[in-house]
């Protein structure tokens, strides 16, 4: 295969199944053959409005629209991205078009198209139909990313047609459900969401794209939704309004966690009501998935993923030497479909990319059967003179504390130059320091404890819900006397 356009997708579901549901969002739906005429009719507005093939267009637009204008633009033979909702964009990424339904934040771009209910109204009627301009398939950049990371800085990730089919070919092995639809709340900015998108419409499922709380329950029921997929942070956030609500997750046999680590208070909050498979996954927006395992109990979460088929993992140590199974050491990972580089980022591409591997900046163990373990990111460790601390294990202590909602521990740079441990705490409850503190000694050694603790309004995390935690060092560090 030479060339490639994904919009082929929707344009084969319009043709076998064109009276079945493509979309919705809770609130609209549209079926194969409407969603393939609007974007038929997108795709030549746009054109009128002098986007070319090859343009970058970055879209800011709710879920529904940045999903017809995805499609639409992958008609016309574009490279878009969609933004995170408050997210900076990286200051080297180039694009010639903004396509946003709010106040454009990006004014200083000159070519701004804002979308409102009169520029659909003004949408061309179709004469005849134009065939989508297929991208090279290997070589022509077809989708952009931007990573999430822990830094609060965004990179870039360019897929061409080519790695977007090796990675849905790897899942349709991993994520298939038997029958029934899937949710994946994670949005088209990450690239599980993106996945979920073109992944159901190469099946001929609906893409459901819930605008609120109401609109995902409604939804459950009326789609008859069998997997739910979302970051830690959205699934404890649907707990909360489904506890004061008495809802359940109706129907639902898995839930697939993503994104960011996992604590085991989440794991036994979603088995008390929830008795379906819980799920945690790993990988990242540079390789695609790399493998999941059950959360049987919250004691599961010690261990990442079973590595899936067309995966490779390393551990290795500081040398890139493999060492050997059950012993600690950096992650490095290939794949099917995996980029190698970052776009217009030499130095971030020097340090994740190299002799074809991924380095995630993830530590973590092998064990037999390709059972991945993680002990932590290299650049989040607490090194206190060579006494190393993960501050995930200390935060999956502190947040079985009661009256304690949310926490992250860091490392703090002390006045006196050297390296302190601390601990930023959202609270239920007004807690006693000295009792909380007492509580942590009994499960963790007296050197890992933190010494600073900060009381917050909240902890402030990437678009996937990591915890930024290099951000509290830099907020909070000046307020040590």
């Amino acid at each position: 295969m030479s060339q490639y356009n994904p919009f082929l997708l929707l344009e084969f579901r319009a043709k076998i199944s064109p009276n079945e549901i493509a979309f919705s969002d809770g609130v609209e739906s549209l079926t194969f053959f409407s969603l393939h005429q609007l974007c038929l009719r997108v795709s030549k507005q746009l054109s009128l409005q002098n986007i070319a093939v090859g343009d970058r267009v970055i879209l800011a637009l709710t879920p529904k629209l940045g999903f017809i204008f995805t499609l639409a633009l992958f008609h016309r033979g574009c490279l878009s991205c969609s933004s995170h909702l408050n997210t900076k964009l990286p200051d080297t990424l180039e694009f010639d078009w903004l396509i946003t339904d709010r106040d454009a934040v990006l004014s200083e771009q000159r070519s701004v198209i804002n979308i409102d209910q009169a520029w659909f109204a003004n949408l061309p009627e179709l004469s005849l139909r134009e065939n989508s301009i297929p991208h090279d398939y290997g070589s022509s950049f077809c989708r952009m990313i931007l990573t999430s990371g822990t830094t609060g800085v965004s990179k870039i990730v360019c897929l061409t047609p080519m790695q977007l089919n090796q990675r849905l070919n790897r899942n349709h092995m991993i994520w298939s459900c038997a029958s029934g639809n899937e949710i994946n709340l994670m949005g088209l900015a990450t690239i599980g969401g993106f996945m979920t998108m073109l992944y159901c419409m190469q099946v001929g499922r609906a893409v459901l794209l819930p605008t609120s709380n109401e609109t995902f329950l409604r939804m459950l029921r009326e789609f008859y939704v069998v997997s739910l997929i979302a970051s830690p942070l959205q699934i404890n956030n649907i707990l909360d309004y489904k506890q004061s609500k008495q809802a359940l997750f109706a129907g639902i046999r898995e839930i697939r966690l993503a994104g960011s680590s996992i604590s085991g208070v989440l794991v036994k909050r979603v088995h008390n009501l929830f008795s379906g498979k819980l799920y945690g996954v790993y990988g990242s927006t540079e390789v695609g998935g790399v493998g999941m395992i059950e959360l049987a109990q919250p004691s599961d979460v010690i261990n990442a993923a079973y590595v899936q088929p067309g995966v490779e993992v390393q551990i290795v140590d500081e040398l890139d030497n493999s060492v050997d199974l059950g012993v600690e050491g950096n992650i490095r990972i290939k794949s099917a479909g995996m980029i190698h580089d970052y776009e217009d980022d030499a130095e971030a591409s020097r340090q994740s990319f190299r002799d074809g591997w991924f380095y995630p900046g993830d530590r973590g163990k092998l064990q037999p059967q390709g059972l991945l373990s993680l002990t932590g990111r290299t650049a989040e460790i607490i090194n206190l003179g060579g006494w190393k601390i993960n501050p995930d294990e200390l935060d999956n202590v502190a947040e079985t504390y009661t009256g304690l909602k949310d926490a992250a521990s860091f490392a703090i740079d002390l006045p006196n130059g050297t390296v302190g441990i601390a601990m930023a705490m959202v609270e239920n409850t007004n807690i006693n320091l000295d009792v909380f503190r007492d509580f942590l000694l009994e499960s963790l050694d007296p050197k890992s404890t933190p010494t600073y603790f900060f009381r917050v309004n909240s902890i402030p995390r990437n678009g996937m819900g990591k915890k930024l935690r290099s951000r509290l060092n830099e907020e909070l560090r000046n307020l040590i006397a």
